[in-house]
């Protein structure tokens, strides 16, 4: 999964997607999800969701017209590692029973939350 951007809105809204250029003037933005990093009174958080309503579309994924785009950067590697453990997550729990221990992919991505938590801790996550 390549070409993973976080893609700032004019409104100031952030999303974590692949990306695909449609044209000069639009871009497909495929699987996004919003997100929000911040420093709450006892801890960082990092809070991410669907950002299309996934549940009642065919596809998550759209066309947009690029003049609402502030601007496109390169996730550090840590987001898009937990970024790609989301989406591989979401559709490993559709095929699989849940037998109500952690597994292996929900080890991974504590062990990744805990990074990126960290680094912003650090100073090292802008």
């Amino acid at each position: 999964m390549d070409n993973i951007k976080i893609v700032r809105f004019k409104t100031g809204e952030d999303v974590i997607s692949m990306v695909e250029e449609v044209d000069d003037y639009k871009i497909k933005l495929i699987k996004p999800m919003f997100f929000d990093v911040g420093k709450g009174s006892t801890k960082n958080y990092l809070s991410m969701g669907f950002w299309l309503p996934a549940g009642v579309i065919e596809t998550n994924e759209v066309v947009l017209d690029s003049m609402d785009i502030l601007f496109m950067i390169d996730a550090n590697m840590m987001f898009s590692e937990y970024y790609n453990t989301l989406i591989i997550e979401d559709l490993y729990k559709d095929n699989v029973v849940d037998t109500g221990e952690n597994s292996d992919l929900e080890n991974s991505m504590h062990d990744v939350m805990k990074d990126l938590l960290s680094a912003k801790d650090n100073g090292s996550v802008h």
